[in-house]
Protein backbone atom coordinates (compact mmCIF):
# COMPACT_ATOMS: atom_id res chain seq x y z
CA UNK A 1 0.00 0.00 0.00
CA UNK A 2 1.33 3.55 -0.32
CA UNK A 3 1.59 5.18 2.97
CA UNK A 4 2.20 9.37 3.71
CA UNK A 5 5.94 10.66 3.73
CA UNK A 6 6.85 11.75 6.92
CA UNK A 7 7.63 16.00 6.88
CA UNK A 8 10.07 14.66 9.64
CA UNK A 9 13.11 12.48 10.26
CA UNK A 10 12.22 10.69 13.83
CA UNK A 11 15.49 8.78 14.93
CA UNK A 12 14.88 5.21 16.50
CA UNK A 13 17.29 5.39 19.13
CA UNK A 14 14.82 4.93 22.34
CA UNK A 15 12.06 2.79 20.94
CA UNK A 16 10.94 -0.34 22.81
CA UNK A 17 12.51 -0.20 26.32
CA UNK A 18 11.64 -2.24 28.99
CA UNK A 19 10.97 -1.04 32.09
CA UNK A 20 10.36 -3.95 34.78
CA UNK A 21 8.49 -3.77 37.93
CA UNK A 22 10.87 -3.11 40.98
CA UNK A 23 8.74 -4.22 43.56
CA UNK A 24 6.63 -1.46 44.72
CA UNK A 25 4.37 1.31 42.40
CA UNK A 26 6.65 3.80 44.02
CA UNK A 27 9.79 2.36 42.99
CA UNK A 28 8.30 1.27 39.28
CA UNK A 29 7.42 4.64 38.71
CA UNK A 30 10.84 6.50 39.58
CA UNK A 31 12.53 4.20 37.03
CA UNK A 32 10.23 4.70 34.32
CA UNK A 33 10.49 8.92 34.41
CA UNK A 34 14.23 8.41 35.13
CA UNK A 35 14.29 6.29 32.27
CA UNK A 36 12.29 9.17 30.10
CA UNK A 37 14.60 11.11 31.47
CA UNK A 38 17.44 9.35 29.90
CA UNK A 39 15.96 8.78 27.12
CA UNK A 40 15.07 12.82 26.10
CA UNK A 41 18.56 13.88 27.21
CA UNK A 42 20.66 11.07 24.82
CA UNK A 43 19.48 11.68 21.50
CA UNK A 44 22.39 12.49 19.41
CA UNK A 45 20.74 15.19 17.32
CA UNK A 46 18.88 18.32 19.22
CA UNK A 47 18.43 16.30 22.43
CA UNK A 48 16.61 18.07 25.66
CA UNK A 49 19.42 19.23 28.31
CA UNK A 50 19.23 19.78 31.65
CA UNK A 51 18.78 23.07 32.73
CA UNK A 52 18.79 22.38 37.01
CA UNK A 53 18.02 19.47 39.14
CA UNK A 54 17.37 18.29 42.45
CA UNK A 55 17.27 15.62 44.67
CA UNK A 56 15.88 16.93 47.67
CA UNK A 57 19.27 17.08 49.12
CA UNK A 58 21.41 19.38 46.82
CA UNK A 59 19.62 21.54 44.38
CA UNK A 60 20.34 24.56 41.64
CA UNK A 61 19.44 25.85 37.91
CA UNK A 62 22.77 25.08 37.35
CA UNK A 63 22.74 22.63 34.15
CA UNK A 64 23.70 19.91 36.85
CA UNK A 65 21.95 16.41 36.38
CA UNK A 66 21.43 15.20 39.99
CA UNK A 67 19.06 12.17 38.64
CA UNK A 68 21.79 9.59 38.36
CA UNK A 69 20.04 6.44 40.39
CA UNK A 70 16.65 5.62 41.41
CA UNK A 71 17.13 7.29 45.24
CA UNK A 72 17.37 10.66 44.25
CA UNK A 73 14.05 10.93 42.95
CA UNK A 74 12.21 12.10 46.73
CA UNK A 75 8.28 12.72 46.71
CA UNK A 76 7.42 15.48 49.29
CA UNK A 77 4.78 18.17 49.10
CA UNK A 78 5.37 21.71 47.91
CA UNK A 79 7.56 23.36 51.42
CA UNK A 80 8.72 20.14 52.35
CA UNK A 81 12.54 18.65 50.66
CA UNK A 82 12.06 17.03 47.27
CA UNK A 83 13.30 16.29 44.00
CA UNK A 84 12.66 18.28 40.76
CA UNK A 85 14.21 18.54 37.01
CA UNK A 86 13.86 21.35 34.35
CA UNK A 87 14.68 20.53 30.62
CA UNK A 88 15.20 22.72 27.38
CA UNK A 89 14.91 21.39 24.40
CA UNK A 90 17.76 22.58 22.15
CA UNK A 91 15.81 22.92 18.90
CA UNK A 92 13.77 25.36 19.75
CA UNK A 93 13.97 29.06 20.77
CA UNK A 94 13.93 29.53 24.29
CA UNK A 95 10.37 30.66 25.87
CA UNK A 96 10.23 33.59 27.25
CA UNK A 97 6.69 33.95 28.69
CA UNK A 98 6.64 35.17 32.22
CA UNK A 99 4.15 32.26 33.65
CA UNK A 100 3.22 28.83 33.17
CA UNK A 101 1.17 25.95 31.89
CA UNK A 102 0.28 22.95 34.09
CA UNK A 103 0.38 19.95 31.86
CA UNK A 104 -0.76 17.27 34.83
CA UNK A 105 -1.09 17.99 38.59
CA UNK A 106 -0.83 14.71 39.50
CA UNK A 107 0.67 10.91 38.94
CA UNK A 108 -1.94 9.50 36.93
CA UNK A 109 0.92 8.46 34.38
CA UNK A 110 3.82 7.40 35.97
CA UNK A 111 2.56 6.11 38.91
CA UNK A 112 -0.34 3.22 40.51
CA UNK A 113 1.30 -0.22 39.83
CA UNK A 114 3.81 -2.31 40.14
CA UNK A 115 4.02 -3.69 36.78
CA UNK A 116 6.00 -4.43 33.29
CA UNK A 117 5.95 -1.02 31.27
CA UNK A 118 7.75 -0.49 27.75
CA UNK A 119 8.34 3.02 27.03
CA UNK A 120 8.84 4.55 23.49
CA UNK A 121 10.73 7.99 22.69
CA UNK A 122 10.68 10.37 19.83
CA UNK A 123 12.32 13.46 19.51
CA UNK A 124 12.57 14.74 15.64
CA UNK A 125 15.90 15.44 14.15
CA UNK A 126 15.30 19.16 14.50
CA UNK A 127 13.76 18.96 18.17
CA UNK A 128 10.98 20.59 17.17
CA UNK A 129 8.45 17.10 18.35
CA UNK A 130 8.55 15.17 21.12
CA UNK A 131 6.18 12.57 21.78
CA UNK A 132 6.26 9.83 24.01
CA UNK A 133 4.15 6.31 24.63
CA UNK A 134 4.29 4.46 27.62
CA UNK A 135 2.55 1.00 27.14
CA UNK A 136 1.37 -1.31 30.00
CA UNK A 137 -0.29 -5.08 29.59
CA UNK A 138 -1.29 -4.32 25.92
CA UNK A 139 -2.55 -0.95 26.57
CA UNK A 140 -1.03 3.07 25.93
CA UNK A 141 -1.36 4.20 29.64
CA UNK A 142 0.76 7.06 29.05
CA UNK A 143 1.20 9.56 26.68
CA UNK A 144 3.19 13.00 26.10
CA UNK A 145 3.37 15.50 23.17
CA UNK A 146 5.44 18.61 23.09
CA UNK A 147 5.13 19.91 19.80
CA UNK A 148 5.67 22.73 16.91
CA UNK A 149 2.17 23.18 15.19
CA UNK A 150 2.41 22.41 11.48
CA UNK A 151 0.58 24.69 8.80
CA UNK A 152 0.04 27.61 11.68
CA UNK A 153 -2.71 30.11 11.01
CA UNK A 154 -1.56 33.73 10.48
CA UNK A 155 -1.56 35.11 13.87
CA UNK A 156 -0.49 32.42 16.00
CA UNK A 157 2.54 33.86 17.14
CA UNK A 158 3.30 30.77 19.43
CA UNK A 159 2.09 27.80 17.25
CA UNK A 160 2.77 24.70 19.81
CA UNK A 161 0.86 22.05 21.08
CA UNK A 162 1.79 20.49 24.65
CA UNK A 163 -0.38 17.37 25.99
CA UNK A 164 -0.14 14.82 28.77
CA UNK A 165 -2.51 12.32 29.38
CA UNK A 166 -2.26 8.82 31.45
CA UNK A 167 -4.71 6.00 32.88
CA UNK A 168 -4.19 3.77 35.15
CA UNK A 169 -6.56 1.09 33.30
CA UNK A 170 -7.33 1.22 29.53
CA UNK A 171 -6.13 3.92 26.74
CA UNK A 172 -5.27 6.92 27.45
CA UNK A 173 -5.11 8.29 23.55
CA UNK A 174 -9.01 8.36 23.05
CA UNK A 175 -11.33 10.02 20.91
CA UNK A 176 -12.78 11.29 23.50
CA UNK A 177 -9.31 12.91 25.37
CA UNK A 178 -7.84 14.24 21.91
CA UNK A 179 -11.08 15.36 20.91
CA UNK A 180 -11.41 17.39 24.14
CA UNK A 181 -12.29 21.58 23.80
CA UNK A 182 -11.94 21.68 27.66
CA UNK A 183 -9.50 19.02 28.89
CA UNK A 184 -7.48 18.36 25.66
CA UNK A 185 -4.11 19.69 24.62
CA UNK A 186 -2.77 22.68 25.32
CA UNK A 187 -0.94 25.94 23.84
CA UNK A 188 -0.24 29.51 23.81
CA UNK A 189 -2.64 32.21 22.55
CA UNK A 190 -3.34 35.81 22.19
CA UNK A 191 -3.21 36.11 26.13
CA UNK A 192 -1.74 33.02 28.19
CA UNK A 193 -2.61 29.23 27.81
CA UNK A 194 -5.48 27.98 25.03
CA UNK A 195 -7.10 24.78 24.39
CA UNK A 196 -6.54 23.16 21.41
CA UNK A 197 -8.38 19.85 20.20
CA UNK A 198 -7.10 17.45 17.99
CA UNK A 199 -9.87 16.61 15.11
CA UNK A 200 -9.73 14.35 12.22
CA UNK A 201 -11.68 14.64 8.69
CA UNK A 202 -15.10 14.74 8.96
CA UNK A 203 -18.61 14.61 7.08
CA UNK A 204 -21.82 16.50 7.79
CA UNK A 205 -23.35 13.12 8.33
CA UNK A 206 -23.92 10.99 10.93
CA UNK A 207 -21.52 9.59 12.27
CA UNK A 208 -19.47 12.83 11.72
CA UNK A 209 -16.08 11.38 12.41
CA UNK A 210 -14.72 9.45 9.01
CA UNK A 211 -12.60 7.41 11.13
CA UNK A 212 -15.92 5.97 12.17
CA UNK A 213 -18.49 6.09 9.34
CA UNK A 214 -18.55 1.99 7.98
CA UNK A 215 -16.83 1.60 4.67
CA UNK A 216 -14.61 4.31 4.78
CA UNK A 217 -12.81 4.42 8.38
CA UNK A 218 -13.07 1.04 8.54
CA UNK A 219 -11.90 -0.51 5.02
CA UNK A 220 -9.50 0.03 2.45
CA UNK A 221 -10.53 1.84 -0.58
CA UNK A 222 -11.98 0.11 -2.89
CA UNK A 223 -10.44 2.17 -6.05
CA UNK A 224 -6.60 1.79 -4.42
CA UNK A 225 -6.86 -0.85 -1.87
CA UNK A 226 -5.07 1.70 0.45
CA UNK A 227 -6.32 1.93 4.08
CA UNK A 228 -6.85 5.73 5.17
CA UNK A 229 -4.82 7.93 7.13
CA UNK A 230 -6.77 10.72 8.64
CA UNK A 231 -4.95 13.91 9.16
CA UNK A 232 -4.97 15.81 12.30
CA UNK A 233 -6.03 19.18 12.69
CA UNK A 234 -5.86 21.96 15.86
CA UNK A 235 -8.79 24.08 16.97
CA UNK A 236 -9.78 26.05 19.69
CA UNK A 237 -12.81 27.89 21.25
CA UNK A 238 -10.74 29.72 23.82
CA UNK A 239 -12.41 33.27 24.25
CA UNK A 240 -10.14 35.81 21.32
CA UNK A 241 -8.61 32.21 20.31
CA UNK A 242 -11.42 30.88 18.74
CA UNK A 243 -11.05 28.84 15.50
CA UNK A 244 -8.74 26.71 13.01
CA UNK A 245 -5.32 27.04 14.69
CA UNK A 246 -3.43 24.56 12.57
CA UNK A 247 -2.49 20.71 12.51
CA UNK A 248 0.11 17.99 13.87
CA UNK A 249 3.36 16.78 11.91
CA UNK A 250 3.91 12.97 10.89
CA UNK A 251 0.50 11.96 12.79
CA UNK A 252 -2.93 10.78 11.64
CA UNK A 253 -6.13 9.16 13.40
CA UNK A 254 -5.87 5.26 13.02
CA UNK A 255 -8.84 3.05 11.08
CA UNK A 256 -11.08 1.44 13.09
CA UNK A 257 -10.75 -2.37 14.01
CA UNK A 258 -6.90 -1.19 14.10
CA UNK A 259 -5.00 -2.80 17.39
CA UNK A 260 -2.11 -1.08 19.29
CA UNK A 261 0.99 -2.42 17.68
CA UNK A 262 0.14 -3.02 14.22
CA UNK A 263 1.85 -1.30 11.37
CA UNK A 264 1.72 -0.20 7.64
CA UNK A 265 2.26 -1.19 5.29
CA UNK A 266 0.82 -4.61 5.39
CA UNK A 267 5.02 -6.01 5.40
CA UNK A 268 6.90 -7.09 8.25
CA UNK A 269 9.88 -6.04 6.75
CA UNK A 270 8.74 -2.18 6.22
CA UNK A 271 6.86 -1.14 9.40
CA UNK A 272 6.90 2.63 8.82
CA UNK A 273 3.80 3.03 10.94
CA UNK A 274 2.49 1.79 14.10
CA UNK A 275 -1.44 2.23 15.72
CA UNK A 276 -1.37 3.69 19.22
CA UNK A 277 -4.69 4.34 20.79
CA UNK A 278 -6.38 6.93 18.22
CA UNK A 279 -2.80 7.66 16.49
CA UNK A 280 -1.02 6.27 13.69
CA UNK A 281 2.82 7.31 13.85
CA UNK A 282 6.55 7.00 12.14
CA UNK A 283 8.06 3.44 13.35
CA UNK A 284 11.21 2.43 12.16
CA UNK A 285 10.68 1.50 8.12
CA UNK A 286 12.70 -1.91 8.90
CA UNK A 287 11.63 -5.39 10.70
CA UNK A 288 11.40 -4.09 13.86
CA UNK A 289 8.14 -5.00 15.72
CA UNK A 290 6.37 -2.51 18.09
CA UNK A 291 6.61 -4.31 21.89
CA UNK A 292 3.47 -3.01 23.89
CA UNK A 293 3.86 -5.53 26.29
Amino acid sequence: MTVPTNQKTWPTTYLNQAVAAQGSADATSKLLIRTLKNSLIGFASNPWTVRGSSNSVAAGMDQVDRWSANSNLVWNSEGSAHSWIVLRQTGIARPTATDSITLQADNTVWAGADAAHVLSVFVSSDGQCTRVFCFRAGSNNGFIILDKADNPVSGWGNPCVAYCVGTQTGECVTAANLGSLSAGAQGRGAAGGIRLAMTAEATLGSPSSLPALAGVGDAANDYDSNWPFFPIGLVSTTVSNKGRHGSLFDAWVKPSGVSNGDTFPNDVNDRRFFAVGQFLHPWTANSTAPVIT
